[in-house]
């Protein structure tokens, strides 16, 4: 399936890529009601830039609903010796177990893209981040809960205590309604009006943002600060080149500057910020997600 056509986003908020279509209205989405937009009392950072994780950088890749060339892309990786994180959503774990538990056995980390990937905010018709109607507490966790037990009944393992929105479309009350379940929000970076977006997703040559490996690669060694960043690919692709076979080159010229390719969990351990939040969030997913465990069928295996 296509992308959903968004205009470029401003700098540090925007739609997410997608590789799924989703049906928008041209009027404005009605405000949901105060009750449900009033954010917790607790505030989670916004993870997107980690600058005192030395010289690292994150490779991350989403994965809606197909899976066109990923075993090339997990082929590649594998002959890179790169661990990175995986960014899936319930329907990919449904079709796709098979490769998950590749991507795992070969230690690439796994994060939640939600159950359906669907629009959480009015970004797509307003450019606001104001909650949708239906996007509820209860709701909204359901969708990260029902991804997790889908991946724990395909692999036997938790995920990764990271999420990503689906298209981008997060805002603080739902960065705290997924830290209650022990979630860190993981978005791109960006910074001074460039991203490490690498707008992968944009496969029509005619788009104005669609940008063949070769500038895509250049693009995104110009970010301003390359060491803490983190990337974003996806798992699939319809161009006729698939975008990750710039891989080999993007890694060699990061290493040529002393930076080293890497996953989130990774990148997020080597900061003196972030690694006592990664902490809590591993010790608050693992309570949570033990009931997953005592409710899921007999025989499965533990984590």
């Amino acid at each position: 399936m296509r992308p959903l056509r968004l205009a470029t986003p401003p700098p540090n908020i925007g739609p997410a890529p997608s590789r799924t279509r989703a049906r928008t209205s041209r009027r404005p989405t009605p405000a949901a009601p105060a009750a449900i937009q009033r954010a917790p009392a607790v505030r989670i950072p916004d993870l997107h830039l980690v600058r005192d994780a030395g010289p690292r950088i994150a490779l991350t890749f989403d994965g809606g609903s197909s899976a066109d060339g990923t075993t090339e892309l997990l082929d590649i990786l594998h002959d890179l010796h790169l661990h990175v994180t995986l960014f899936v959503t319930g329907d990919f774990i449904t079709r796709y177990p098979g490769l998950l538990r590749r991507a795992v056995l070969d230690g690439h980390e796994v994060g939640n893209h939600t159950l359906s990937h669907p629009h959480l905010t009015t970004y797509a018709e307003d450019r606001r981040q104001r909650l949708r109607p239906r996007v509820t507490r209860s709701w909204f966790q359901a969708q990260l809960r029902d991804a997790e037990e889908l991946f724990y009944r395909a692999t036997g393992r938790h995920m990764a205590p990271l999420w990503r929105a689906p298209f981008g479309e997060e805002n603080r009350t739902l960065r705290a309604w997924a830290w209650e379940l022990g979630y860190l929000h993981v978005r791109w970076s960006s910074l001074r009006g460039a991203s490490l977006d690498s707008w992968d997703w944009v496969d029509d040559e005619h788009s104005s943002l669609y940008e063949d490996a070769e500038r895509m690669q250049r693009r995104l060694l110009s970010f301003p600060h390359l060491a803490g960043g983190i990337i974003l690919m996806h798992l699939s692709t319809h161009r006729r080149e698939p975008p990750w076979r710039v891989l080999p080159s993007l890694v060699k010229n990061l290493q040529a500057r002393g930076i080293t390719p890497t996953s989130i969990t990774t990148l997020l351990e080597a900061s003196p910020t972030w690694r006592p939040r990664l902490e809590a969030a591993r010790k608050r997913h693992a309570q949570v997600f033990e009931e997953i465990r005592r409710r899921a069928a007999p025989g499965l295996p533990k984590p």
